[in-house]
């Protein structure tokens, strides 16, 4: 009742929102009011208006009265559906334009978000991809993930990893405005051993390794690999062509005129915090001393000398590292101004190079180990913007060069040039090949090869010490065909999941190959040993010790949670790193996930408020007589006493309500055999086979069908014994104790006095396609 009163409420108000919109209605107005001062209207006139075909009668006021907000709010609608309509139609085309030539880059890029003491990475980050020269080089380099050796051997690739993030930060458009730089944090042990994933780490340490594993993915090395290659290879590198000058330093006897000289490569400039400008201390780098005691060859004696440093090239980009930290570690906070624009000569063809200030990361706290990082860069349209992780603030050019933190500065050369992105359309090409490639193929194979036809049941798993908790809730996962069916439709292949090209864990390929096992038709075995859970369980379940007895439910929500994270390219143990948006998209949110409707209606005012809550499983008390009794409890209505309302601004009497919004297609509930000391509960319910949940949304019936449950034997959740029935194709029960499989009654599944967990399925009879199988 109270739902059809709000439906009703939000009808009169787009009624009375209609009445105002003159341009949609004005031929009906001009109707009405003809018709009130007794005007005869024949039957043949017509209104330029989608109504055109209805004529008013004389003194049909009444009438005309009663159905004109029904017309004007048909006519709003179908005015606001073709206007949104043609707002699509040209973003479609505007974008379909931009991207046929250069993508027009942002003025800025995307914040990243600190994962946990990552400010340090994330300036460095900032301070790369918006340098314009590193972009155009990279672009160049038409370095494709596709054909790269690195990631073609499972391992981590600095420039593909860099790339992503420059192809990110000079998109014209994206879905948000920060971005998890995944690529490099999740990364660190490959790349940067000698830092601590987690901790306060230097800025100009990480900056030194990410260069080192950038010059090593381009000769095809390992990231850390370190002595391998030459320097003429190294000088090949973009690393070195744009971040490497070099300095020579000579040395002449005053007597006889000899001497001595030798080059001397460098990737930053060091400058000290004593003196006035950064300029006048990188020009400190050419200068000329005298040696008293110089030990000359050709004279065979100590002579006086000149020793003369002068620059042989400069770099495309110049880096210069103020010494803001002593020996000790400690903090030095002297200001020093930073110069936005530097001229350096080089000796080799006396040519003058103008720098330009491209980015500033600055430091925040007393040393290397605390504080916080943050950096300013320079964006396309000539202004200081503050990226402090995701946040991105537009600055003045003098509170950058004011901040007392700077600490690494970048300048460039040539900022003009931008991307030709080439290589991202080429990357796009490719991927649209290598989608119709498999289309193809996926055709070919539903014309030629025939379904395979599948075991009623799948294999034992074997127990390999206090596992079966990990049997049990597999079983009942893999004998899941709504699930099978879902799982081969997501077609993602092993060989293009994102995890494992980064040789980690994927909840959802392993979980594919128990479910292609189970429907197999040939086998060699009776029995299996679910490796693929039961030796990576500490990167999905950190929480539950190896070799120990744990409890199947929470087992059963790491599950969940890492084959969300295994869809969105997420570790398996990530927490809280995307959307409610982004969860809502994922296999388990479209199978497990069903909604509650609560409401409070204040019995004084007739006011309340709604909230709707998430659920994935139902809890199941023990005092009902059957399991569908209470389920259906969820749908309750209580009166409370002392409710506070908002509107009497005192307590009233209220009624509160809850319904079923949606129901989930996978439905799972969860008995309450444990009390909230652990100790096990043994009350027998019966367990209902069907469920009958209306959805108050659309006001459909769902039927649930038992497909699985879940059991313990024991005493509490860290003893005992987990075993499983499942429902076979046949229609027929099983008992899944370990690699110990037979057929039983369903009356001996019902009274089985340990149920603890139960699945509830919709659409039980389709099977899975078998296509990704056959790949």
């Amino acid at each position: 009742m109270w739902i059809g009163n709000l439906k009703a409420t939000s009808k009169r108000k787009l009624e009375l929102l209609s009445r105002h919109i003159s341009t949609l209605s004005s031929p009906l107005v001009a109707a009405r009011k003809k018709a009130r001062t007794g005007a005869r209207t024949t039957s043949t006139s017509k209104v330029s208006s989608p109504t055109s075909n209805l004529s008013f009668p004389e003194n049909q006021t009444a009438v005309l009265d009663k159905y004109m907000p029904a017309i004007r709010t048909h006519e709003v609608r179908k005015a606001a559906r073709k206007l949104i309509r043609n707002a699509r139609i040209r973003k479609f085309e505007s974008r379909k334009k931009t991207q046929r030539g250069r993508l027009h880059p942002r003025v800025i890029g995307k914040g990243f978000v600190n994962v946990g003491n990552s400010c340090y990475i994330n300036a460095i980050l900032q301070a790369l991809v918006h340098l314009s020269p590193l972009a155009v080089d990279i672009s160049d380099i038409y370095h494709e993930p596709s054909s790269c050796a690195l990631r073609l051997s499972s391992k981590w690739c600095a420039m593909c990893a860099l790339q992503s993030l420059v192809i990110s930060r000079y998109q014209s458009f994206g879905t948000s405005r920060r971005k998890v730089p995944t690529v490099f944090t999740s990364h660190l042990p490959e790349y940067a051993s000698s830092l601590t994933p987690g901790m306060q780490e230097d800025a100009h340490e990480f900056l030194s390794l990410v260069l080192s594993a950038l010059q090593n993915a381009e000769l095809g090395l390992d990231a850390i690999s370190f002595g391998k290659s030459t320097e003429a290879q190294r000088d090949k590198t973009l690393v070195s062509q744009l971040f490497e000058g070099t300095l020579i330093r000579g040395i002449i006897c005053s007597v006889c005129g000899s001497g001595r000289a030798m080059t001397e490569p460098f990737q930053n400039v060091g400058v000290s915090l004593s003196s006035l400008t950064v300029e006048e201390s990188i020009n400190g780098m050419v200068s000329e001393e005298t040696i008293d005691h110089y030990h000359c060859e050709e004279c065979n004696n100590r002579q006086e000398a000149y020793r003369r440093t002068e620059l042989l090239s400069a770099p495309r980009v110049l880096i210069a590292n103020l010494h803001r930290f002593s020996a000790y570690g400690e903090k030095v906070h002297d200001h020093i101004d930073l110069s936005t624009t530097l001229k350096l000569i080089s000796t080799s063809n006396g040519a003058e190079a103008l720098y330009q200030l491209q980015a500033v990361v600055c430091h925040t706290g007393m040393s290397t180990h605390n504080g916080h990082y943050y950096t300013y860069v320079k964006g396309f349209n000539g202004r200081w913007y503050l990226l402090n992780d995701h946040k991105t603030t537009r600055v003045e050019e003098d509170q950058m060069k004011q901040d007392p933190g700077s600490y690494l500065l970048f300048y460039t050369t040539d900022v003009s040039r931008l991307p030709s992105f080439e290589f991202l359309h080429t990357l796009k090409a490719a991927r649209k090949l290598f989608r119709n490639a498999r289309i193809r193929r996926r055709q070919a194979r539903q014309n030629t090869h025939k379904q395979r036809f599948p075991r009623p049941i799948g294999k034992g798993f074997v127990n390999v010490g206090n596992s079966c908790y990990i049997n049990a809730i597999l079983q009942a996962l893999v004998h899941l065909p709504l699930l099978a069916v879902n799982l081969s439709d997501l077609y993602h292949t092993p060989s293009s999941c994102p995890l494992r090209l980064s040789s980690k864990w994927c909840a959802i390929c392993a979980l594919q190959s128990l479910v292609i096992s189970r429907y197999q038709s040939i086998r060699s075995s009776r029995r299996k040993v679910p490796k693929v859970f039961t030796s990576h369980l500490a990167d999905y379940a950190p929480s539950l010790t190896p070799g120990m007895q744990e409890d199947a439910h929470e087992f059963l929500s790491l599950v969940f949670n890492a084959l969300q994270n295994a869809e969105l390219g997420l570790d398996a143990n990530s927490f809280g790193q995307f959307t409610d948006a982004e969860c809502k998209k994922t296999l388990v949110s479209q199978l497990f996930e069903g909604s509650l409707i609560r409401a409070t209606i204040c019995s004084g005012c007739n006011t309340g408020t709604t909230a709707v809550d998430s659920f994935q499983n139902v809890g199941v008390s023990l005092s009902s007589v059957t399991v569908e009794q209470s389920i259906n409890g969820m749908v309750s209505e209580e009166i409370l006493d002392e409710y506070h309302c908002e509107e009497c601004d005192g307590p009233q009497e209220a009624h509160s309500r809850t319904e079923l919004l949606s129901a989930p297609r996978i439905l799972m509930a969860n008995l309450h055999r444990f009390s909230t000391y652990g100790g096990k509960i043994h009350t027998q319910i019966d367990l209902s086979t069907t469920l009958k949940l209306i959805s108050t949304s659309n006001g459909v019936e769902s039927l649930h069908q038992l497909q699985a449950v879940v059991c313990h034997a024991g005493l509490n959740t860290n003893c005992g014994h987990y075993y499983s029935y499942v429902k076979g194709i046949d229609g027929r029960w099983y008992l899944f104790n370990d690699h110990k499989v037979e057929r039983v009654h369903e009356t001996h599944m019902r009274q089985d006095p340990g149920a603890y967990l139960l699945f509830y399925s919709t659409d039980v009879s389709r099977l899975p396609s078998f296509e990704f199988m056959n790949n």
